[in-house]
């Protein structure tokens, strides 16, 4: 089963619906399925507590302000799109 998102612009992307790893305090990663665009990526589901104005800003702030590409730096996120999932 699959668990459908979407872009700013209304573009849907499935995600797996099993988390890629146990659910931690903010929420749960999923791998991205059956969107060539997206190959190799994953998503954040927060859980809906988590989904708060702050950590809105947080991620708008992030999507908007990536990281230079600096030598030795260790980092896995970046390529950061919003989502929102079909149930909201």
């Amino acid at each position: 089963m699959a668990i459908t998102v979407y872009t700013h612009i209304r573009q849907p992307i499935l995600l797996d619906s099993s988390p890629l790893a146990a659910p931690g305090g903010e929420g749960a990663v999923h791998k991205i399925i059956g969107n060539s665009i997206h190959t190799n990526c994953c998503a954040k589901i927060y859980h809906p507590a988590k989904r708060t104005l702050l950590k809105r800003r947080k991620l708008e702030y992030m999507i908007q302000n990536r990281p230079n590409n600096v030598n030795g730096a260790q980092y896995i996120v970046w390529r950061l799109f919003r989502f929102a999932a079909d149930e909201q």
